[in-house]
């Protein structure tokens, strides 16, 4: 494996945690994002 290859990958990873990190702090309550987001999987395949 290249080192820049592993240093991409390296650098994606950080990015993706961070936005997660992010957006976490941004929404004091995830539990209430993380039923919003199940109720729409729910409509979706409801409306299927």
């Amino acid at each position: 494996m290249d080192s820049g290859v592993m240093i991409g990958l390296i650098c994606v990873a950080l990015i993706q945690l961070i936005m997660v990190i992010a957006i976490l702090r941004l929404s004091d309550n995830a539990k209430e994002i993380l039923r919003i987001l199940s109720d729409w999987e729910e409509r979706i395949k409801n409306k299927k």
